[in-house]
């Protein structure tokens, strides 16, 4: 998916935010911020650097990964367990 950006760059970023997250929930402390930057621009500079190849031509259905997804999701929102803002949307 997008020619592996979210699997090598999106997904990692988007943890190691949520791993300190929830470090700082459950230790009850402030998000360690300096300590985050440093790893998120750590991991930024990793992937800018990287060489990894990727493919130039889309693999799988978008549609059909769409209307999965939605068909997946739709009821949450419309049983309305997500915010009142996001079902507002629908």
């Amino acid at each position: 998916m997008w020619s592996g950006l979210m699997r090598d760059y999106y997904q990692p970023r988007a943890s190691l935010y949520i791993g300190f997250l929830k470090q700082a929930l459950y230790q009850n402390s402030s998000f360690p911020f300096d300590a985050w930057r440093e790893q998120w621009i750590a991991l930024t500079n990793n992937w800018q650097d990287a060489t990894d190849l990727y493919p130039v031509h889309p693999e799988g259905d978008a549609l059909k990964i769409a209307q999965t997804l939605y068909a997946k999701y739709v009821g949450l929102i419309k049983q309305n367990t997500l915010s009142k803002e996001f079902t507002l949307l629908y």
